[in-house]
């Protein structure tokens, strides 16, 4: 009987031992991590930290396969201004980029001239862009040789213009061409404007207005506008002569304006309220 009791107490201690092995160290069923188990899991965190970073980096710089208008595309209208408050050069973003120049030349009357910049996945540089080829809209020429560098460079509220030229190819005074330079271009309604008075705009005035209002809104700009005035109202016609090919020309109407002396009124085509001024 004795030694029966001495046996089974022993076997009890033995399964008591193996229990407690069981509940504690570093066993696989014990709850804790072994000191291997816990590198791999810092590794992993460390590992995911790195990719979010990473994805965030990415969202804030566009990827050379990104498409050239979801870079663009937001900076549709946006100017710099000369040191008198004039418009002088404007973007287009709308499916093409096209940078918009108002020249001044012996006439004080500015004219447009538009140019066409294509670009290239192999210069893309973040936010920069940097011309591929210029083309001059109205001829239809390739003036890419003019200019050893164009970039355009788009920030959170504004896009920088560098331009690098050929001097040898300038013709015609400053007041015709781009020059080289840095040009910082803001959203138009944030540029300079003229301050509303009791003596208001001239019609002159309304009717670079209206000009540059209509291509703000419609994404071109008349060439040409006269005025009417009528109990203190003005009648703004802006208007292309359109050559017929045979010796004779027509009117194309882009819009007809009646506003007052602040630029404010009705647009008589489409009956909509207009304010020159935005």
């Amino acid at each position: 009987m004795r030694k029966r009791i001495i046996c089974f107490l022993c076997v009890f201690c033995l399964v008591m031992a193996c229990g407690c092995a069981a509940g504690s160290g570093t066993g696989p069923g014990n709850g804790k991590k072994s000191p291997s188990e816990k590198e791999d899991i810092k590794d992993k965190d460390k590992a995911g930290k790195k990719t979010e970073a990473e994805e965030k980096k990415n969202e804030e710089k566009p990827e050379a396969g990104s498409s050239f208008e979801d870079i663009y595309g937001p900076y549709d209208g946006y100017t710099y201004f000369d040191d008198d408050g004039n418009v002088k050069y404007f973007l287009g973003t709308d499916g093409e980029f096209t940078l918009h120049c108002m020249f001044v030349s012996g006439d004080p009357e500015p004219y447009e001239v538009v140019y066409k910049i294509e670009f290239s996945d192999e210069i893309l540089n973040g936010n920069t862009l940097t011309a591929k080829k210029v083309i001059e809209t109205g001829q239809g020429t390739d003036i890419t040789s003019w200019f050893e560098l164009i970039s355009f460079t788009f920030g959170d509220d504004t896009v920088r213009m560098d331009v690098e030229r050929d001097e040898s190819t300038l013709a015609g005074g400053s007041g015709d061409n781009l020059l080289a330079g840095k040009y910082w271009m803001i959203p138009k309604s944030e540029g300079p404007q003229k301050e509303s008075s009791d003596e208001g705009y001239t019609p002159e005035e309304l009717c670079d207005m209206a000009q540059d209002y209509y291509n703000r809104h419609n994404g071109y700009y008349p060439p040409e506008a006269d005025w009417t005035e009528e109990n203190g109202l003005y009648t703004i016609h802006l208007y292309e002569v359109v050559d017929n090919g045979d010796g004779t020309t027509h009117t194309a109407t882009s819009a007809w304006y009646e506003v007052d002396k602040y630029g404010k009124g009705t647009d008589i085509i489409m009956g909509n309220e207009v304010d020159l001024s935005n």
